[in-house]
């Protein structure tokens, strides 16, 4: 009878042996990963931003074994960085890891394993650049002559930076709406090099009938140097060019670049393209005109 009992009890102690293992085995909840100073496991980075700290408190009821980040993109995932499997604290580990190069929507995936694994992703969402400003727009005026002020000759002509067109000073003498166009006259002293003026300060003597206008804008000139009239393609350039203060730009030649600024307050830049010497009405200059809207 003895005997008989001794097996029941070992028997028993195997069975409940058996049952203890497998009752630890299914207790085991898989580790929490929780993304810190984030709603609904979801953020938006800030236009221009390209990287991002991923910040997750990882809890485990039993002692951690592995953790690893993974980054995917589209259907492609890699991992970033190493399998992490040292835990000063085995069941409680604060992850930190940075990702950078972002450019696009992505997901982060942290998979902890404690003897069952746990996977939780964070959706990253990229924001591009807004498209920058768009540049002030210029107009551009090509090849326009201004014809030689000399006293009473009827070719001495005018230009107007507003729409680039050239009339004559005779015809603005009778036409209000061209004197208030007109910004810029040409005159040359003899000296082999031309000046533009500004119809405000053109001396009487060299064409008395403007003197009579009833406008005669004040343009302002600033004689450019080291500045390339072609490199002149947006409006920043035009307007950190030079500080328009004279009102006649002096000794032009072939090539000379100028500033201007208008009565009306336009600003923009002038080239000389040709220069015909002669007090005479076969004195000339052409200009390429820049012209900030």
């Amino acid at each position: 009878m003895k005997k008989v009992n001794f097996l029941f009890v070992a028997s028993l102690f195997a069975i409940c042996s058996v049952f203890v293992g497998c009752s630890d085995d299914d207790d085991t909840d898989p580790p929490t990963i929780t993304y810190d100073n984030v709603q609904n496991n979801s953020v938006t980075l800030p236009a221009g931003v390209t990287s991002y700290i991923v910040n997750a408190t990882i809890k485990s009821d039993e002692n951690l074994k592995s953790v690893k980040v993974m980054r995917k993109i589209g259907s492609e995932s890699t991992q970033v960085g190493s399998t992490i499997t040292s835990f000063p604290d085995k069941k409680l580990y604060n992850l930190r890891q940075e990702i950078t190069g972002i450019t696009s929507d992505i997901i982060i995936s942290v998979i902890a394993d404690n003897g069952k694994e746990r996977q939780s992703d964070l959706n990253i969402k990229f924001t591009s650049n807004p498209d920058p400003e768009p540049t002030t727009q210029i107009d551009t005026y090509t090849a326009r002559q201004i014809k030689c002020a000399i006293a009473g000759g009827e070719s001495a002509s005018c230009a107007a930076s507003a729409d680039g067109t050239t009339f004559t000073i005779l015809s603005a003498n009778t036409t209000t709406s061209l004197q208030q166009k007109c910004d810029f006259i040409y005159f040359e002293t003899g000296a082999g090099s031309a000046n533009i003026y500004s119809p405000n300060s053109l001396p009487a003597e060299f064409f008395p009938q403007v003197s009579a206008w009833t406008t005669k804008n004040a343009t302002t000139f600033s004689v450019l140097s080291g500045v390339n009239y072609d490199d002149v393609t947006a409006a920043n350039i035009i307007e950190t060019a030079g500080t328009p203060a004279g009102t006649i730009a002096e000794g032009l030649s072939e090539g000379s670049v100028v500033a201007f600024k208008t009565a009306g307050g336009k600003v923009g830049v002038f080239e000389v393209m040709a220069y015909t010497a002669g007090s005479d009405a076969n004195g000339s200059v052409t200009i390429n005109l820049k012209v900030v809207k």
